[in-house]
């Protein structure tokens, strides 16, 4: 029995292509294969995906910085008496209060002193909406 490849144009015998792929030869793919992993790196990842990896990460650690800054900037007026924690969760009311929300890192002594439970709410919903793109109330 004969087929078709259709990379190289040509009819070959069925020895000639792999068991269950019929419409490219043992050769051609070979060859394909070979093409494709010339473009990539030792991971395994192509410069666009790498190029795209790059910028991101830039943004990722601009971020983080920002983040760390505001953190330690509000930790220290926490302990130098500047920022004053409250008795009970801002949100629920009930629990004494253990972790510190940011809304804005630019702005790191605008804190928010909520207990871990409403605290974990929050950044729940705030994952919903950027999946979703709807504002679920947390």
């Amino acid at each position: 029995m004969k087929y078709y490849c259709q990379y190289c144009n040509r009819e070959k015998p069925a020895s000639e292509f792999y068991a269950g792929k019929r419409s490219i030869c043992k050769r051609c793919d070979n060859k394909r294969r070979n093409a494709a992993w010339k473009n990539l790196d030792a991971e395994g990842r192509s410069e666009a995906y790498r190029k795209e990896k790059l910028a991101k990460a830039g943004n990722d650690k601009a971020f983080e910085r920002q983040r760390k800054r505001a953190s330690r900037i509000a930790r220290k007026a926490l302990r130098a008496g500047v920022i004053v924690m409250p008795a009970k969760c801002e949100k629920c009311r009930r629990k004494p209060p253990v972790d510190l929300h940011h809304s804005n890192y630019s702005r790191p002594l605008d804190v928010h002193f909520y207990c871990r439970s409403c605290h974990g709410k929050i950044h729940r919903s705030k994952q919903r909406v950027m999946l979703f793109g709807k504002d679920v109330a947390a």
